[in-house]
């Protein structure tokens, strides 16, 4: 039984990624999803500048803008959440639909170069979006730092937010993730979606 997605639709919500950008994001996506989703289609969603949003809200927003799909949203609007301990996330997914959602609010590198700086906020933004796509397909949380065979922390890695504070958990669990997954959660891709 196949329950690929087909098709991606990742929707740039403001003005502050650039679609040249957002088509690195979707390569990379592409390439960690390989044979399970066939292609991405990128849209951009014009809504009045807003500094934060309820995550849920947004993810019912778009999926009536775009229902019937699976969407990835990309805002730079902090995500707020009712039971977040911090009051915000870093990205979240619907339970009761296949919309998943990223803040890029938190991304941005500090004290880098402008290319470093560019190259690192690309980066966080692909991997909070694989971790969030990983739940459209069904991957849970890796509490245990699971490596994937790049070395690097599979996507699907969380660590605990009061330990390392906003900063730390940026540098430690996000950025020490990789592009590709852990054993565990490609043969549960395989399995069940192939």
């Amino acid at each position: 039984m196949s329950t690929n997605l087909e098709e991606l639709k990742i929707v740039r919500i403001g003005h502050h990624i650039s679609i040249g950008s957002l088509n690195e994001v979707q390569e990379i996506i592409l390439r960690a999803f390989r044979g399970l989703i066939r292609k991405c289609n990128l849209t951009h969603y014009n809504i009045p500048p807003i500094d934060q949003i309820d995550a849920l809200l947004l993810t019912q927003i778009l999926n009536d803008e775009f229902g019937g799909q699976h969407v990835l949203g990309i805002t730079d609007a902090d995500l707020t959440l009712a039971d977040a301990p911090e009051g915000y996330i870093f990205g979240g997914k619907n339970t009761q639909t296949n919309v998943a959602v990223v803040s890029t609010k938190r991304l941005c590198p500090q004290d880098f170069t402008l290319e470093e700086s560019y190259n690192l906020y690309l980066s966080r933004i692909a991997k909070e979006s694989l971790h969030e796509v990983g739940h459209n397909f069904g991957l849970t949380h890796h509490y245990t730092y699971q490596s994937s065979k790049d070395g690097r922390h599979c996507p699907m890695t969380k660590g605990d937010f009061k330990r390392f504070g906003e900063i730390g958990y940026v540098r430690a669990i996000i950025d020490g993730r990789g592009y590709m997954f852990c054993d565990i959660c490609t043969k549960f891709l395989q399995r069940f979606h192939i």
